[in-house]
């Protein structure tokens, strides 16, 4: 997302800004990494950090809210023994909880592009933002190119072509990128000849 000062919108900006970060019942630690989530019987109770300056325990007086990603998460509670008992096992991890769901059922991101040829200048390749301008665009007014995520629109939408979908379930993301990606190879990994970013 962008706000409305046109930057991106990052987890830390939009949760942890100044006037948060400034409660004194939070702790915000830099370059730390949980490595193990702690458990008393199947509570979670806190957890272990490795930091620059060693490891930590850190103990929870209410609750562990556990948010690593869709590979993070699984991994961290696998490794504090959470998870498929006899992959556990095979690791040599103690089981804490049996639970055959924990880092199964992920879903790919499949992207099928539909690629067309803009008009020159129109697109957010790097072709076309070189420069000081645009930098010094959104700099100054958080205008211009640099302002904008590159995805200008989206929407999600029930194709029926599945009977379990319903309004509320959507099966389908479509996405309205300015730019083909070509600085990065995207476009010609899709199958697009070459030089056709390049007008």
């Amino acid at each position: 997302n962008v706000a409305l000062d046109g930057r991106r919108a990052t987890s830390a900006a939009s949760f942890l800004g100044a006037d948060v970060a400034k409660r004194p019942s939070l702790t915000i630690k830099s370059g730390a990494c949980v490595t193990r989530i702690l458990f008393e019987a199947k509570k979670a109770v806190g957890v272990m950090v490795d930091a620059a300056d060693g490891q930590h325990t850190v103990l929870a007086k209410k609750e562990v809210i556990l948010c690593s990603g869709a590979i993070g998460t699984p991994q961290l509670l696998m490794v504090s023994g959470v998870g498929p008992t006899s992959h556990l096992e095979e690791l040599g991890i103690p089981v804490v909880h049996d639970n055959p769901s924990v880092g199964r059922n992920l879903r790919d991101h499949v992207t099928v592009p539909v690629v067309y040829q803009a008009k020159p200048g129109l697109t957010y390749d790097a072709q076309n933002v070189q420069g000081w301008t645009h930098p010094m665009h959104w700099a100054v007014g958080g205008k211009g190119p640099f302002r904008s995520n590159v995805v200008e629109g989206m929407a999600f939408v029930d194709t029926a072509v599945q009977e379990h979908t319903t309004a509320d379930d959507p099966n389908l993301q479509l996405q309205l990128c300015c730019g083909g990606g070509a600085s990065a190879g995207v476009g010609y990994r899709y199958g697009c000849a070459r030089g056709i970013f390049d007008k």
